[in-house]
């Protein structure tokens, strides 16, 4: 996997034309986006927003609407994804609040639209505290990472349902990999350095090296220069793996 293929970019924009717009410079520098509530008109794959992406770009998409309703609700989105995106979803959310029966239902549903491998969109498990709509506000009153317990209670329903990803931050992929080592690790979080600050950050060549499969970014590529920023992002990532193979 190259290291553009490691970046989700996190679409927290405020407009479809907004979206197009990040989406063009990020050509061919990430390797999925990340759609939510906040952008999507409707929770529908015929939703303008997914219609853009699947038409008009070679991007994947993460379906982050944190599904924690009755399984039928999940395998219903699973036959609309496979009608309007086969081979372009890379993942569906699934909150840890649902129980094991949804998260279950969810990872057959996937397998029975899509088939069974390493090709077939993941069932992300994520627990209540990660919302990454919020990610900013929690960061500021000091409250991004989950308790030990959670994080490894989580990673263990995820292990015992089948579903194959878990969304945490860097700090605690170290946990859920102990876990299970073959489990998708999807950081939040995650970063740039910047100089006269004190304060510590996980950037996207560390993330990486600790274990993630992937990182999901947003303000930090939105801000200033995008190019630039999605630029610096592959870069860190692509020595990291560089290093690691040598």
């Amino acid at each position: 996997m190259k290291a553009e293929e490691r970046i989700i970019f996190a679409a927290g924009t405020q407009s479809l034309k907004e979206l197009k717009y990040y989406l063009a410079t990020f050509q061919g520098e990430i390797g999925a986006v990340r759609l939510g509530r906040e952008l999507l008109g409707s929770d529908r794959w015929d939703d303008p927003v997914v219609k853009y992406i699947l038409n008009e770009t070679p991007h994947e998409i993460m379906w982050d609407l944190k599904y924690d309703d009755i399984p039928t609700t999940v395998v219903g989105a699973a036959k609309q994804a496979e009608k309007y995106g086969r081979e372009r979803i890379f993942g569906f959310t699934v909150h840890y609040s649902s129980g094991k029966e949804v998260m279950k239902k969810a990872v057959e549903a996937v397998e029975e639209k899509f088939g069974k491998g390493l090709t077939t969109p993941v069932i992300i498990a994520v627990d209540l505290l990660k919302s990454l709509d919020e990610i900013e506000l929690r960061e500021a009153l000091g409250l991004l990472y989950t308790s030990e317990g959670m994080i490894l209670s989580l990673a263990k329903m995820a292990e015992e349902t089948g579903a194959r990803a878990i969304i945490c931050s860097p700090q605690e992929t170290s946990d859920v990999l102990e876990v299970n080592p073959n489990f998708v690790v999807i950081n939040y979080g995650v970063k740039f350095a910047s100089l006269g600050t004190q304060k510590l950050v996980t950037t996207p060549g560390q993330a990486i090296a600790n274990g993630a499969s992937y990182i999901i970014m947003g303000s930090d590529l939105r801000q200033g220069d995008p190019l630039a920023n999605v630029r610096r992002a592959v870069e860190e990532i692509w020595w990291t793996l560089t290093s690691s193979a040598t």
